[in-house]
């Protein structure tokens, strides 16, 4: 849990070329959530984040 000025209120950062609300001290945030979420992981310790997705048709582009 985070007390709310870590929080609030929020700030704009860039990605990926479109600019988006972070929290305050997302620093803090991320370390509290990762460790050390600016260090690579050993391949050995690395996990998926996201799905895969399918088409339910085929047919359609």
């Amino acid at each position: 849990m985070y007390d709310v000025e870590s929080i609030l209120p929020v700030t704009d950062l860039w990605f990926e070329g479109e600019k988006m609300p972070a929290p305050r001290d997302y620093r803090k945030v991320l370390s509290g959530m990762y460790g050390d979420y600016e260090k690579i992981p050993e391949m050995h310790t690395r996990k998926m984040h996201f799905q895969e997705c399918y088409r339910k048709n085929s047919d359609v582009s």
